[in-house]
């Protein structure tokens, strides 16, 4: 048998920048098969909060370093993302597990308005061969839900600035830093 939970290094809620071409980690799943190796065929991915044409394509990739491998590519336009791996591409051993880590590829966001769409993935079905049978998982009684990330045009970056030292006035400067903007955009304090 199969088993997939979201992996505990998936990325935290957060916000992701969108550019153009850019990989952004959305999450991590676990696979584990129990008694005989798993060939993943096939895995289902659903953004639970809209269908979002910010998102140009998801890739899943076997494993969870700038290293892994990629297994396979799809273009979100219903808002089901179907990732159809080759046989042997993808094999859990028997009493092992995998990591597996989707990432979107996003396009750029061209007015301030669009900014701030929800990402959070669900996957709700994978096929895999186990023991010469096929086996098909459309209905998992418990999916695996990824963190919500939020998709904007840019996002300010503070930075600490040391060595600042005090002077013999009535004000003292207690913190001192520099905001720095995405080139997307600008920030406005």
């Amino acid at each position: 048998s199969l088993s997939v939970t979201l992996d505990a290094d998936t990325r935290a809620t957060s916000t992701v920048v969108a550019k153009a071409g850019v990989e952004r980690e959305i999450a991590q799943y676990r696979l584990t098969a129990t008694n005989a190796n798993a060939n993943i065929t096939e895995l289902v991915i659903s953004n639970d909060t809209t269908v979002d044409a910010r998102i140009s394509e998801y890739r899943l990739y076997d494993g969870s370093t700038d290293s892994s491998t990629l297994l396979a590519t799809d273009n979100p336009m219903t808002g089901t993302t179907t990732f159809k791996i080759a046989s042997g591409n993808l094999v859990v051993p028997a009493n092992g597990n995998k990591t597996l880590t989707v990432k979107a590829v996003l396009n750029p966001i061209s007015l301030k308005t669009q900014t701030g769409a929800q990402l959070q993935l669900t996957l709700t079905g994978y096929k895999y061969v186990s023991a010469g049978t096929e086996v098909a998982s459309s209905s998992l009684t418990v999916k695996p839900v990824s963190n919500t990330m939020t998709i904007r045009k840019t996002m300010p970056t503070f930075d600490l600035v040391s060595g600042v030292t005090g002077g013999q006035g009535t004000y003292q400067p207690v913190l001192t830093f520099t905001v720095s903007a995405d080139a997307n955009e600008d920030v406005i304090l």
